[in-house]
């Protein structure tokens, strides 16, 4: 094989890949594998093309069958695309069709929380909390802890923080908030450090937010606060 033949290969490879993943798609397309590939681009282990394939997923069955799955996938979407208003609509939806709320609850709060409904957000969260899987009630303490960061409320956001990563030690983005609310308390630097993920970059992290679009003006001052802190914290602005 030529070297034109080896780098075309590695051109087309990505886009094969993508392909073959639409392909399956439309041969077998559950909603349950939409709302995965949606939640987990907004989780960090997805890539845009997850979202592009979620988000056919998702609206086929939103079209065919608007049940309270397909509206909870659509929300997800809607997040994901920086859409808060439409995604906290769609999730009000999947409560509607869901007489006790509890897959929609707590994302009404955290869309609530998107776009600066802070205290409705928080009574939302703190609902949810009694009734949520392991995996659901780290994503609520953290953004619960994200409610106390927004206001300067350090002390308390690092309270949650610590709940959060008790649930979800995969995720370097809680990591972070912790560190950041450790530090921006005046707490030990020694301790801050401990808690953050190695290998995280300011740049990395900045891709991985940017998976949740900035809601509102409260939201972006919050992630500017985050990344100085880091940056004192001795995090690289990039590799």
């Amino acid at each position: 094989m030529d070297r034109r033949t080896v780098i075309g290969a590695a051109l087309i490879a990505p886009v094969g890949a993508t392909l073959a993943r639409m392909a399956e798609a439309e041969a077998s397309p559950t909603i349950e594998q939409g709302i995965a590939l949606a939640s987990g681009y907004l989780n960090g282990t997805g890539d845009a093309h997850d979202l592009d394939l979620a988000e056919t997923i998702i609206a086929r069955h939103l079209r065919d069958d608007p049940s309270v799955d397909a509206w909870y996938g659509t929300g997800f979407v809607h997040r994901a695309r920086g859409r808060h208003e439409a995604a906290l609509a769609a999730f009000y939806e999947a409560a509607r069709f869901d007489p006790d709320g509890y897959k929609a609850q707590g994302q009404i709060g955290m869309s609530l929380v998107n776009i600066g409904n802070l205290e409705s957000g928080g009574k939302a969260l703190t609902q949810s909390l009694l009734t949520a899987d392991p995996q659901r009630a780290g994503l609520y303490a953290f953004n619960l802890g994200r409610i106390e960061f927004f206001q300067r409320r350090y002390a308390g956001a690092s309270w949650w923080l610590w709940r959060a990563i008790k649930k979800r030690p995969e995720l370097d983005f809680i990591r972070a908030y912790l560190a950041a609310s450790i530090e921006l308390d005046g707490g030990d630097r020694y301790i801050a450090r401990s808690v953050l993920p190695a290998g995280l970059t300011n740049a990395r992290l900045v891709t991985d937010q940017s998976r949740n679009p900035t809601g509102c003006v409260m939201m972006g001052d919050a992630r500017g606060r985050l990344y100085d802190s880091l940056l004192r914290l001795g995090v690289p602005a990039d590799v």
